[in-house]
């Protein structure tokens, strides 16, 4: 009769202990694909703001190359949206950042690369 309890008790043991590690385990899970989750709302957020500030001084680029002012916020934005956008927007990024810099603007090339940095966005935030 004790055998039989003491066999009871292990196989009991055993079953108890195998339901906390699956516990542990699901809840790590749970914790690993939200936090990953999170962390992709969270960047595609970013892109979608920096954007918005990159296409406002965008906008006014036409106007804002006499003053140093609009091409200081058209600077920044273009360089906060190339830290979020792939590798492949690099030449696009400094295509439009020349052609800001430069006395005389190259309007075809800056609709160019605006044209291909919208579509790396659209690709990011659809993803």
């Amino acid at each position: 009769m004790s055998d039989y309890i003491l066999q009871l008790l292990n196989s009991n043991l055993i079953m108890a202990f195998c339901t906390l590690f699956s516990g542990f385990g699901g809840a790590l899970a749970g914790s690993l694909v939200t936090a990953k989750s999170l962390r992709r709302e969270e960047h595609k957020r970013l892109v979608a703001e920096y954007n918005a500030e990159f296409v406002s001084a965008y906008s006014t680029m036409p106007y804002a190359s006499g003053t140093i002012e609009g091409l200081q916020k058209l600077i920044a934005a273009i360089e906060k949206l190339r830290l979020f956008c792939p590798p492949e927007t690099e030449q696009h990024f400094n295509m439009l950042f020349n052609s800001v810099l430069k006395e005389e603007i190259d309007i075809d090339a800056c609709r160019i690369a605006y044209d291909e940095i919208q579509s790396a966005v659209k690709k990011i935030i659809r993803s």
